[in-house]
């Protein structure tokens, strides 16, 4: 009988024979399906849905909007609440209206309907889910406002001039009704606000230097806006100045005077076509009304300035100001 080789096991130095013998060909089992490993793997907990978020409030209610308020939701992880959803509506299905990210707690509610109840909440929205509702909070709008009517240029309702001279432009108008009530009339020249009126008083005046031209209008305001301006505008060149200004008043630094410069201000007169600035005896500056500011230049270290303003039109230069006096930087 042939003798049998020994199997030996060189890293063991030992005998392999009485070993069992591996087949030759790996047996192949069959991979564990998706569910499977996931349920063999063990569940593990996940994050908590957040607290309801609490303090609801209205900050503002108006007659179609209503500005909220609510505290920061608590019981999130560090990653905080990922947004807050707003809902109206009473009972076990409200109306999903709105979603704010996280980072605020405040939302404005538009396109509401005047003079109507409306049942709101909140819920907070973080990595383990949306959290309970909040405490209702019932709000009622207001009833409809209207911002004012244009005061109408009409036989019925008006704006006109009653009087251009010597820079000073006077106008009366109509009273305008309107919920809630009038509160200011706005006069414009162009785009510029030149005076509000507090109502009820329906005139106003508005200063136009001299050969200068006006386009005026009137707005109509309440606590619910501005009313379109009045239409069409008032338009002219302010007839020239019969007297000359009257003294200058209001002249102060506007701003520090530096090694080379003196920035002045003064104020308003409306005879004036420009006005002319002097330091000394010495003219300085002419300045176009109705431009009330500006800066005198050509100084050196610690100069001494005494400046004066004087207000000027067709008919001549009106008093002098009251000296400013001082010395650059």
């Amino acid at each position: 009988m042939a003798a049998t080789a020994n199997r030996w096991n060189l890293e063991t130095n030992s005998d392999l024979t009485s070993e069992p013998v591996l087949p030759a060909d790996p047996v192949n089992l069959p991979p564990l399906d998706v569910p499977t490993r996931l349920t063999n793997r063990g569940t593990l907990p996940g994050p908590a849905a957040p607290a309801a978020p609490t303090g609801l409030a209205a900050m503002r209610v108006g007659d179609r909007e209503v500005e909220l308020y609510w505290d920061a939701a608590s019981g999130v992880s560090q990653w905080g609440p990922l947004s807050y959803s707003l809902y109206t509506g009473s009972g076990g299905s409200p109306t999903l209206v709105a979603q704010v990210g996280g980072s605020r707690h405040t939302w404005t509610l538009t396109k509401l309907t005047p003079g109507t109840s409306y049942t709101i909440r909140v819920t907070a929205v973080g990595p383990g889910g949306e959290s309970a509702l909040s405490t209702a909070l019932v709000v009622t709008t207001l009833a409809a406002q209207t911002v004012p009517a244009i005061p109408p240029n009409s036989a019925t309702g008006l704006v006109e001039i009653t009087g251009a001279a010597d820079g000073v432009l006077s106008l009366r108008w109509n009273a305008v009704g309107a919920t809630p009530p009038v509160t200011s009339y706005k006069v414009l020249d162009g785009i510029t606000v030149k005076t509000t009126v507090n109502a009820p008083t329906t005139t106003g005046t508005v200063n136009v230097p001299p050969g200068a031209a006006f386009a005026v209008t009137v707005r109509a305001v309440n606590s619910a806006g501005d009313g379109p301006p009045s239409n069409p505008a008032l338009t002219g060149v302010m007839p020239g100045a019969t007297t000359v200004p009257a003294k200058i008043t209001g002249l102060a630094l506007n701003g520090a005077a530096t090694t080379t410069t003196v920035p002045i201000q003064w104020t308003a007169d409306p005879k004036a076509s420009s006005y002319k600035v002097y330091d000394g005896g010495t003219l300085k500056a002419t300045v176009p009304a109705p431009a009330t500011s500006t800066t005198l230049t050509g100084y050196t270290t610690g100069t001494a300035y005494s400046i004066t303003v004087k207000g000027s039109n067709a008919v001549g230069d009106g008093a002098a100001s009251n000296a400013l006096t001082g010395s650059t930087a």
